[in-house]
């Protein structure tokens, strides 16, 4: 029976079923019904190979009919309502399966080492569930092909799980271990998981650097350790890698400088986010030899120097290549593996998964970048995000901005970039968010559609006029209130420069004058000396005799 994906409702009772004794195979998953049974002990009259009724209603109790279809090869049950805790029955029962989904439910319980007796090449999703404790050491005898076992409470270490007692190649390629409370290093011995295609570690509490045997992973396309606590530098190896597409390390503390790639290397890598960690230094020109580069966001760290100029060498970004799908890996039974990425736009942070490979961004905020924004950065016609914000950049913003013509959002706030607002920035009618606050621009804000759209609170800080601002600019294009250094913003260096000196000079040209009036002819003729000092004895008896007389004054009374 095939009724899947469809938007079936309503209940299915035991009476549906009476008379279908022959039936080996029930594909109904992704609709709404509810499985409604008159007795909770009810043994079906057949024998499934297949079960598949994922996103039905069966909960919150556990489906104990279930355990009566042993022949089993693939279960679905996922999304389905239950919050039970796992009956021990279950994990023995099943030594045929080769495809087994219990995700998006609340089911409690430890994962037991029974586990490791499915069906070689098993796809294994427990995701989305309670369970705790530790990762059974039996798990690495298992022949999984993928083991997604994410959003639970799972602890402790992943030693006895990733370090086997019997050294040979498993043909496990997917691994999702993320959202759970697991802690201590990653283990140093990678060299028997060969197939691993993806490794979503994030968001756990694991600690150390990135192991050495990682780079013995040939077909690694996906390593995902967000927000953890590693530490130390961060290996050349990964950013070398011939397989890697994806390198998601950010919300660490990884210390030390972006490693040189090697000369002549091609590399696969589209996302590269190492945000909010400790990095210094400068970015290398090697870098940019990443030309399938899609996502590139080293926000938060403490890189310095000035931006490079060689960014057009991304050819997706630049707009030379079409962005690609991040599809990493399809597994049986039409499972297909998405990349997915936390990123941060429009002030917000975002995860994108389906939509990801249509994305493209450049994040380098809140550095220490110098020095003008290069005009070639402004040929990545490609770009959608591009974050600048929170450097020390300076100088003007390059006319060939409105060559982006793919840009939604750009952000360069809270930088030192002065002069006028180009008039190219009209021709960016995608752009939908827009920061150019607390820097120090000037003049009229070019008229357009988009531009005018956006509120004040993207041109504060700066000395602007026109809409939508309400200051309005006067005859040169500047608010009436410019010169007095208040409203829109503050007047530039150059004019402030040229009023501080104008003062200094009128001040010493003043005091070498009145000095010279004064002392020159004094020391030229005795004559006036003379006069000079007899003038200053004679003023000094009439107040000594003034004040001698009122000392003597008797009162009347």
């Amino acid at each position: 029976m095939s009724v899947h994906h469809n938007l079936l409702t309503g209940d299915v009772t035991e009476d549906h079923f009476a008379n279908l004794t022959a039936l080996t195979s029930i594909r109904a998953e992704a609709n709404r019904l509810t499985l409604n049974l008159s007795v909770k002990s009810w043994t079906p009259p057949f024998k499934l190979d297949v079960l598949r009724i994922g996103s039905w209603n069966l909960g919150p109790r556990f489906p104990s009919w279930i355990r009566s279809q042993g022949n089993l090869t693939e279960l679905d049950i996922s999304n389905t309502g239950i919050s039970d805790i796992m009956p021990s029955w279950f994990w023995s029962s099943y030594s045929d399966v080769i495809f087994l989904n219990i995700s998006h439910n609340s089911i409690q319980g430890t994962l037991v080492e029974e586990l490791s007796i499915l069906a070689p090449n098993a796809v294994v999703d427990l995701s989305n569930n309670r369970f705790e404790g530790p990762l059974p050491g039996k798990f690495n005898d298992a022949d999984f092909v993928l083991l997604d076992a994410s959003y639970n409470h799972l602890s402790g270490s992943l030693e006895k799980f990733l370090c086997p007692r019997f050294e040979r190649d498993r043909p496990l390629i997917f691994l999702d271990l993320a959202n759970n409370n697991l802690s201590g290093v990653i283990p140093d011995c990678w060299m028997n998981w060969q197939a691993l295609s993806v490794i979503n570690f994030e968001n756990n509490n694991l600690s150390g650097g990135i192991p050495k045997s990682i780079e013995s992973l040939s077909s690694i396309q996906s390593f995902n350790i967000r927000n953890n606590n590693l530490f130390g530098k961060l290996p050349a190896f990964l950013l070398n890698s011939k397989s890697l597409e994806i390198i998601e390390l950010a919300e660490n503390k990884l210390t030390g400088s972006i490693p040189l790639l090697i000369d002549g290397e091609e590399t696969k890598l589209k996302l590269v986010s190492l945000r909010s960690n400790m990095l210094a230094g400068e970015i290398p020109e090697e870098f940019c030899r990443l030309t399938s580069i899609q996502i590139l966001d080293l926000a938060y760290n403490n890189l310095s120097g000035t931006l490079p100029t060689c960014f057009y060498n991304f050819s997706i970004i630049s707009g030379r290549q079409p962005s690609n799908a991040f599809v990493l890996y399809d597994v049986l039974f039409q499972v297909q593996i998405l990349g997915s990425a936390l990123l941060v736009t429009k002030g917000r942070e975002f995860e994108y998964r389906s939509i990801l490979g249509l994305v493209t961004t450049l994040d380098l905020s809140s550095n220490k970048f110098s020095g003008p924004i290069p005009k070639e950065l402004m040929g990545l016609a490609g770009l959608r995000w591009l974050n600048l914000s929170g450097n020390h950049l300076t100088g003007r913003i390059p006319e060939e901005i409105g060559k982006m013509t793919s840009l939604e959002s750009l952000d360069l706030s809270l930088n030192q970039l002065e002069g006028k607002i180009p008039s190219s920035m009209s021709r960016l009618t995608t752009l939908n968010w827009l920061n150019l606050s607390s820097n120090r621009l000037t003049g009229e804000i070019p008229t357009s559609t988009q531009l005018q759209s956006f509120n004040e609170t993207s041109f504060m800080s700066n000395t602007l006029c026109g809409p939508p601002l309400a200051a309005v600019c006067n005859k040169k294009g500047v608010p009436p209130d410019a010169g007095a250094g208040s409203g829109a913003g503050e007047q530039t260096d150059d004019e402030s420069d040229e009023r501080n000196w104008g003062f200094i000079i009128s001040i010493v040209l003043g005091f070498i004058i009145g000095f010279w009036a004064v002392v020159a002819p004094l020391i030229a003729s005795k004559v006036w000396r003379n006069s000079y000092f007899d003038f200053l004895y004679s003023l000094w008896l009439k107040i000594c005799l003034a004040c001698h007389k009122n000392s003597f004054r008797i009162p009347l009374s």
